[in-house]
Protein backbone atom coordinates (compact mmCIF):
# COMPACT_ATOMS: atom_id res chain seq x y z
CA UNK A 1 0.00 0.00 0.00
CA UNK A 2 1.35 3.53 -1.06
CA UNK A 3 2.18 5.61 1.92
CA UNK A 4 0.10 8.98 2.10
CA UNK A 5 2.58 11.91 0.68
CA UNK A 6 0.97 14.37 2.91
CA UNK A 7 2.58 12.55 6.08
CA UNK A 8 6.06 12.54 4.39
CA UNK A 9 6.00 16.14 4.41
CA UNK A 10 5.25 17.03 7.84
CA UNK A 11 8.18 18.14 9.63
CA UNK A 12 7.86 16.60 13.56
CA UNK A 13 8.24 18.27 16.15
CA UNK A 14 8.75 17.57 19.89
CA UNK A 15 7.56 19.49 22.36
CA UNK A 16 8.05 18.38 26.27
CA UNK A 17 5.31 19.91 28.66
CA UNK A 18 7.32 20.49 32.20
CA UNK A 19 6.10 21.40 35.47
CA UNK A 20 5.11 21.20 39.11
CA UNK A 21 2.69 18.38 39.77
CA UNK A 22 -1.34 19.65 39.51
CA UNK A 23 -0.50 23.15 37.65
CA UNK A 24 -2.63 21.66 35.05
CA UNK A 25 -0.62 20.13 32.21
CA UNK A 26 -2.53 17.66 30.97
CA UNK A 27 -5.70 19.64 31.11
CA UNK A 28 -3.60 22.19 28.91
CA UNK A 29 -2.45 19.64 26.00
CA UNK A 30 -5.99 17.66 25.63
CA UNK A 31 -7.42 21.45 25.23
CA UNK A 32 -4.57 22.33 22.90
CA UNK A 33 -4.89 19.49 20.87
CA UNK A 34 -8.28 19.30 20.80
CA UNK A 35 -8.26 15.29 21.86
CA UNK A 36 -11.53 14.39 21.25
CA UNK A 37 -11.20 15.57 17.46
CA UNK A 38 -10.31 12.77 15.08
CA UNK A 39 -7.50 14.66 13.46
CA UNK A 40 -5.34 14.13 16.14
CA UNK A 41 -3.62 11.43 17.23
CA UNK A 42 -3.18 10.13 20.94
CA UNK A 43 0.14 7.82 21.44
CA UNK A 44 0.52 6.23 25.00
CA UNK A 45 3.43 9.19 25.61
CA UNK A 46 2.28 12.25 23.87
CA UNK A 47 -0.51 13.95 22.13
CA UNK A 48 -0.27 15.27 18.33
CA UNK A 49 -1.57 17.97 15.72
CA UNK A 50 -1.19 19.21 13.28
CA UNK A 51 -0.03 23.00 12.63
CA UNK A 52 0.69 25.55 9.66
CA UNK A 53 3.42 27.20 9.89
CA UNK A 54 3.54 30.97 8.08
CA UNK A 55 6.56 30.85 5.56
CA UNK A 56 7.37 26.84 6.70
CA UNK A 57 8.39 24.73 4.02
CA UNK A 58 6.00 22.21 5.30
CA UNK A 59 3.12 21.71 7.99
CA UNK A 60 4.63 20.83 11.34
CA UNK A 61 3.26 17.65 13.41
CA UNK A 62 3.74 18.80 16.94
CA UNK A 63 4.10 15.66 19.48
CA UNK A 64 3.54 17.70 23.18
CA UNK A 65 4.74 15.26 25.81
CA UNK A 66 3.17 15.12 28.87
CA UNK A 67 5.15 14.17 32.26
CA UNK A 68 1.54 11.85 33.08
CA UNK A 69 2.67 12.20 36.62
CA UNK A 70 6.09 11.35 36.81
CA UNK A 71 6.62 15.32 37.73
CA UNK A 72 6.10 14.25 41.30
CA UNK A 73 9.38 12.76 41.97
CA UNK A 74 11.22 15.75 40.79
CA UNK A 75 12.45 17.07 37.66
CA UNK A 76 15.58 15.12 37.93
CA UNK A 77 14.11 11.90 38.27
CA UNK A 78 12.78 11.90 34.88
CA UNK A 79 13.91 9.69 32.52
CA UNK A 80 16.37 10.85 30.03
CA UNK A 81 14.28 10.19 26.97
CA UNK A 82 11.41 12.13 27.64
CA UNK A 83 14.04 15.12 26.64
CA UNK A 84 15.86 13.74 24.16
CA UNK A 85 15.27 14.99 20.57
CA UNK A 86 13.11 17.69 21.94
CA UNK A 87 12.73 21.41 19.76
CA UNK A 88 10.93 22.93 22.63
CA UNK A 89 9.34 22.76 25.73
CA UNK A 90 5.94 24.28 27.56
CA UNK A 91 7.04 25.18 31.03
CA UNK A 92 3.80 25.60 32.95
CA UNK A 93 2.88 27.32 36.20
CA UNK A 94 -0.59 27.66 38.15
CA UNK A 95 -0.91 31.40 38.91
CA UNK A 96 -2.83 30.36 41.68
CA UNK A 97 -0.04 28.40 43.34
CA UNK A 98 2.85 30.45 43.92
CA UNK A 99 4.69 27.22 44.62
CA UNK A 100 4.26 26.37 41.12
CA UNK A 101 5.84 29.18 39.96
CA UNK A 102 8.91 29.52 42.22
CA UNK A 103 9.26 25.70 40.68
CA UNK A 104 9.51 27.07 37.26
CA UNK A 105 13.18 27.62 37.87
CA UNK A 106 14.13 23.55 38.69
CA UNK A 107 12.37 22.23 35.41
CA UNK A 108 14.49 25.45 33.44
CA UNK A 109 17.94 24.18 34.85
CA UNK A 110 16.80 20.86 34.39
CA UNK A 111 16.88 21.34 30.51
CA UNK A 112 20.22 23.12 30.97
CA UNK A 113 21.75 20.73 32.56
CA UNK A 114 20.26 17.63 30.20
CA UNK A 115 21.27 20.04 27.27
CA UNK A 116 24.77 20.53 28.72
CA UNK A 117 25.49 17.12 29.69
CA UNK A 118 24.44 15.52 26.13
CA UNK A 119 26.28 18.07 24.51
CA UNK A 120 23.18 19.00 22.30
CA UNK A 121 23.65 22.43 20.47
CA UNK A 122 20.32 21.57 18.76
CA UNK A 123 18.04 24.76 18.06
CA UNK A 124 15.86 24.54 20.96
CA UNK A 125 12.86 27.08 22.88
CA UNK A 126 11.09 27.37 25.73
CA UNK A 127 7.59 29.02 26.41
CA UNK A 128 6.29 29.73 29.85
CA UNK A 129 2.96 29.51 30.33
CA UNK A 130 0.93 31.06 33.29
CA UNK A 131 -1.93 28.35 33.75
CA UNK A 132 -5.49 28.99 35.23
CA UNK A 133 -5.73 32.70 34.28
CA UNK A 134 -9.52 32.52 34.58
CA UNK A 135 -9.63 32.63 38.10
CA UNK A 136 -10.53 35.61 40.50
CA UNK A 137 -7.37 38.25 40.98
CA UNK A 138 -8.23 37.81 44.69
CA UNK A 139 -7.43 34.04 43.90
CA UNK A 140 -4.18 34.90 42.31
CA UNK A 141 -0.93 34.36 43.61
CA UNK A 142 1.23 34.98 40.94
CA UNK A 143 0.28 38.66 38.37
CA UNK A 144 0.90 38.68 34.92
CA UNK A 145 3.92 40.70 35.02
CA UNK A 146 5.88 38.53 37.17
CA UNK A 147 5.46 36.12 34.59
CA UNK A 148 6.59 38.19 31.93
CA UNK A 149 9.51 39.40 33.52
CA UNK A 150 10.52 35.84 34.74
CA UNK A 151 9.66 34.60 30.99
CA UNK A 152 12.80 37.38 29.66
CA UNK A 153 14.96 36.53 32.92
CA UNK A 154 14.76 32.46 31.56
CA UNK A 155 15.00 33.45 27.69
CA UNK A 156 11.52 32.44 26.56
CA UNK A 157 10.34 33.09 23.28
CA UNK A 158 6.90 33.43 24.13
CA UNK A 159 4.69 33.81 27.13
CA UNK A 160 1.27 33.60 27.71
CA UNK A 161 -1.51 33.18 30.56
CA UNK A 162 -4.06 30.28 29.68
CA UNK A 163 -6.79 28.90 30.87
CA UNK A 164 -8.10 25.17 29.46
CA UNK A 165 -11.23 25.72 31.23
CA UNK A 166 -12.42 28.54 29.19
CA UNK A 167 -9.85 28.77 26.33
CA UNK A 168 -7.90 31.52 26.49
CA UNK A 169 -5.10 32.06 24.74
CA UNK A 170 -4.88 28.88 23.82
CA UNK A 171 -4.52 28.49 20.03
CA UNK A 172 -2.40 31.47 20.65
CA UNK A 173 0.08 29.22 22.64
CA UNK A 174 -0.69 26.55 20.47
CA UNK A 175 0.54 28.25 17.36
CA UNK A 176 3.87 30.27 18.68
CA UNK A 177 5.10 26.94 20.12
CA UNK A 178 4.75 25.53 16.63
CA UNK A 179 6.19 28.22 14.85
CA UNK A 180 8.97 28.26 17.91
CA UNK A 181 10.09 24.31 17.03
CA UNK A 182 9.50 24.92 13.12
CA UNK A 183 12.12 27.74 13.02
CA UNK A 184 14.24 26.89 16.10
CA UNK A 185 16.20 29.15 17.80
CA UNK A 186 19.72 28.81 20.05
CA UNK A 187 17.94 28.93 23.31
CA UNK A 188 20.67 29.41 26.25
CA UNK A 189 20.11 30.02 30.31
CA UNK A 190 22.99 32.36 29.88
CA UNK A 191 22.47 33.71 33.45
CA UNK A 192 20.71 31.59 36.48
CA UNK A 193 17.90 34.59 37.90
CA UNK A 194 19.25 36.76 40.73
CA UNK A 195 16.40 36.17 42.69
CA UNK A 196 12.50 34.86 42.68
CA UNK A 197 10.18 36.37 45.43
CA UNK A 198 8.27 34.12 47.33
CA UNK A 199 5.21 35.99 47.66
CA UNK A 200 3.40 39.10 45.72
CA UNK A 201 3.91 41.93 47.66
CA UNK A 202 8.02 40.73 47.23
CA UNK A 203 8.27 41.11 51.12
CA UNK A 204 10.46 38.38 51.44
CA UNK A 205 13.40 37.27 48.70
CA UNK A 206 15.33 33.87 48.08
CA UNK A 207 19.01 35.26 45.74
CA UNK A 208 20.50 33.02 44.05
CA UNK A 209 24.26 33.85 42.30
CA UNK A 210 23.84 35.67 39.08
CA UNK A 211 26.31 32.89 36.94
CA UNK A 212 26.19 31.83 33.65
CA UNK A 213 25.83 27.24 33.63
CA UNK A 214 28.42 26.97 31.28
CA UNK A 215 31.20 28.49 33.80
CA UNK A 216 31.32 25.78 36.27
CA UNK A 217 28.00 26.91 38.06
CA UNK A 218 26.85 23.32 40.76
CA UNK A 219 23.37 23.58 39.17
CA UNK A 220 22.25 21.25 41.50
CA UNK A 221 23.47 22.75 44.72
CA UNK A 222 21.22 26.00 43.09
CA UNK A 223 18.08 23.70 42.91
CA UNK A 224 18.92 22.77 46.32
CA UNK A 225 19.17 26.45 47.53
CA UNK A 226 15.58 27.05 45.57
CA UNK A 227 13.77 24.79 47.64
CA UNK A 228 15.50 24.82 51.20
CA UNK A 229 14.46 28.75 51.06
CA UNK A 230 12.12 29.21 53.75
CA UNK A 231 11.43 32.95 54.08
CA UNK A 232 12.58 35.94 56.26
CA UNK A 233 16.36 36.90 57.70
CA UNK A 234 16.92 32.88 57.56
CA UNK A 235 16.43 32.32 54.12
CA UNK A 236 18.71 35.13 53.45
CA UNK A 237 21.12 33.48 55.44
CA UNK A 238 20.54 30.33 53.44
CA UNK A 239 20.47 31.76 49.96
CA UNK A 240 23.43 34.44 49.75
Amino acid sequence: MPSNPKKKMCKICKVIVLGESGVGKSSLVRRMTNSDSINNVMHKDYLSKIAVVEGAAAPVKLQLWDTAGQEKFGAARLPSFFFRHADAALVVYDVTNRQSFIGVLRWVLQIQTYRSTAATDSNFSVVLVGHKCDVSNATREVIEDEGRDFAKLIAASHFFECSSKDGTNVQACFDAIAAASANGSSWQLSNVPLSLPRTMDQKTRCSFRLAAPSSGVDIASLISDASSCRGGREASRQCE
